[in-house]
């Protein structure tokens, strides 16, 4: 039996630079590429996923209806570096007995979920 998993998740953004910084705060570790004649992107290793970011094609706007989950080694500390970009947050920080997580909104308002699993 073949199980699925993901292998790729490209976002497209408005402004590649801003969206670099704001994942680079959730602990990720970007490269520069450019494949060929290709716009030059960013690209990271999360487990067996690649996640890409590459900058919104013309006229068009990213995703906003996406929502994507991270999970962190710390909340506090992911959150004081989003802060320090002015960061949107939807939900503050909140604990339960197994986590705690907090809610923001990325440069191009997608709404991205910081989880630590206790």
């Amino acid at each position: 039996m073949i199980q699925t998993s993901l292998s790729l998740l490209v976002l497209r953004t408005a402004d590649l630079d801003r969206s670099v910084r704001f994942y680079r705060a959730l602990g990720l570790q970007f490269a520069e590429e450019q494949h060929g004649d290709g716009p030059v992107h960013y690209a990271c290793a999360l487990g067996q996923t690649i996640l890409e970011l590459y900058p919104a094609k013309p006229g068009s706007g990213p995703d906003s209806a996406t929502r994507i989950g991270f999970r962190v080694d710390s909340v506090a500390e992911t959150m004081q570096r989003l802060v320090e970009l002015e960061v949107e947050v939807r939900t503050p920080p909140s604990k339960s007995p197994t986590s705690s997580r907090a809610i923001v909104l990325d440069p191009d308002r997608r709404t991205i979920e910081i989880q630590q699993t206790e």
